[in-house]
């Protein structure tokens, strides 16, 4: 098993692009390993579990390159919600409107839950 990732990681070397800058060769290495590693594991799954591995890797590269904030991953992947909140609007049952009323508190999200009361009763008005 070590000597087949040895040889996926030597041929990702020799695939990768060159460049004359230090920074953007590691960057090209980096993403060449990662790619040929990816597809050599994903090979041997089974087809059920190559979309979990497949997430697993994105969001680690999305929290290493801090493009993705671990909150938001949280979120996404444990769905916290307010309990024993009656939904205001018709379309969201109350677990629903707990899960708006817990991303509310997030910044990104802030008054989410607001915008969305705000917008059902301007079209019902």
């Amino acid at each position: 098993m070590i000597l087949a990732f040895k040889i996926v990681f030597v041929k990702a070397i020799q695939k990768s692009e060159e460049s004359d800058d230090v920074k953007q060769r590691v960057l090209n290495l980096i993403d060449s390993i990662t790619y040929s590693t990816s597809l050599y594991t994903t090979r041997s799954l089974f087809e059920q579990h190559k979309l979990i591995f497949t997430s697993q890797m994105v969001f680690q590269i999305l929290l290493t390159n801090k493009e993705f904030d671990l909150k938001e991953l949280e979120f996404l992947l444990r769905y916290p919600y307010v309990p024993n909140l009656t939904s205001p609007v018709d379309f969201l049952n109350d677990q629903s409107w707990g899960g708006i009323k817990a991303v509310s508190s997030m910044e990104e999200f802030h008054n989410l839950d607001r915008d969305i009361e705000g917008r059902c009763c301007e079209l019902f008005v």
